[in-house]
């Protein structure tokens, strides 16, 4: 189960799963916090974190060198917007990254989780129309308004993007490894990767983008043996994941595996998980909500509204939080 969806499950069918407490709870020092927050539902662990996925920004070598830009001088994502600039006039047809504006809400999550700060807060109240999201839909908006930006849909999208040229820039966790292997194994050399910018100098760069984790049915005829698998799945075997496929622990042991040191030589950079250590441990913790769900689909509709409908950043985010207020019955903060 994805992390996002463990506490709208778990709400929505509390009968459902194993609990895992009594198991599983001895684990929770080894855990990264966020990922072991997110697998509490009610005060139960009802799964266990198998990959944590931080953020990076993964850029294609050759199309920065082209336009002079270096990406280690990327520290905020104003720097980012100005450098965008550059590489779409040296690169024709090239954009600096993909988003899906009218399907995924992926870049404003990185842009929120920055600043500390969620859809629904601590208190359970909507706060998809805070200042801080006014601020986070409105650079996505200045980066669509100077044309740096290629209008992908899901996964297909942003995969043919990448193997066409068309993006210089993709700003998505570790596991990025594994699709750049094995869908663009002809850019070998060309992908390099650094921290993900921040909003303002020396603030938050931290940002988690997915992320999975292993429930038992609670009908499930053979506990034990399940629990034996999720045990070791999760803690020491996962760095054996790790190593095959880039995805990156919530079991912080295995964060010691010597292939975190080692080069790889598909990527420009030498030490293509050094940016990935760095940031790993400095993220927010981050409790996603019963109705996440709910809560980014109207941010999506908010940013869809702005970037193809000509609506405010104000209005829409307005809106949306009104809506989400009629759907779940949730207070919206600050009113």
């Amino acid at each position: 189960i994805e992390s996002e969806r463990v506490e709208i499950y778990g709400t929505r069918f509390p009968n459902a799963f194993t609990d895992l407490t009594a198991w599983g709870g001895k684990f929770e020092r080894n855990f990264d916090r966020s990922k072991w927050t997110q697998s509490v539902v009610k005060g139960k662990l009802i799964t266990m974190p198998t990959d944590a996925a931080p953020v990076g920004m993964w850029y294609r070598s050759d199309l920065f060198e082209k336009a002079g830009v270096r990406p280690e001088r990327i520290k905020t994502w104003a720097d980012y917007l100005a450098a965008g600039k550059k590489i779409v006039a040296a690169n024709p047809g090239v954009k600096m990254s993909g988003i899906d504006a009218t399907g995924s809400e992926t870049l404003m999550r990185i842009l929120i989780q920055q600043q500390g700060s969620f859809y629904i807060d601590a208190n359970g109240k909507i706060a998809v129309n805070s200042p801080k999201m006014v601020r986070a839909l409105s650079f996505v908006k200045s980066a669509w308004d100077a044309g740096i930006l290629l209008n992908v849909q899901g996964t297909d999208g942003l995969i043919g993007s990448i193997k066409a040229s068309r993006v210089a820039a993709v700003n998505l966790p570790v596991w990025m490894i594994g699709i750049f292997k094995a869908f663009a194994p002809e850019q070998k050399g060309k992908w390099g990767v650094v921290q993900v910018p921040a909003l303002t100098v020396g603030g938050g760069q931290s940002a988690y983008i997915g992320g999975s984790t292993l429930a038992i049915p609670a009908n499930s005829p053979n506990k034990d043996a399940a629990w034996a698998f999720v045990e070791w799945y999760t803690t020491y075997g996962s760095k054996n994941v790790l190593e095959k496929r880039g995805s990156w622990p919530s079991f912080l042991p295995s964060l010691q595996a010597p292939v975190l040191n080692a080069p790889d030589s598909f990527f420009a950079t030498p030490n293509v998980f050094a940016p990935f250590k760095q940031s790993a441990f400095l993220g927010r913790p981050l409790k996603y909500s019963s109705d996440y769900d709910k809560a980014a689909a109207a941010v999506v509709t908010a940013q869809a509204s702005v970037l193809t409908g000509g609506q405010s950043v104000k209005a829409a985010l307005d809106k949306a939080a009104n809506d989400l207020k009629n759907q779940t019955g949730r207070e919206i903060a600050g009113q």
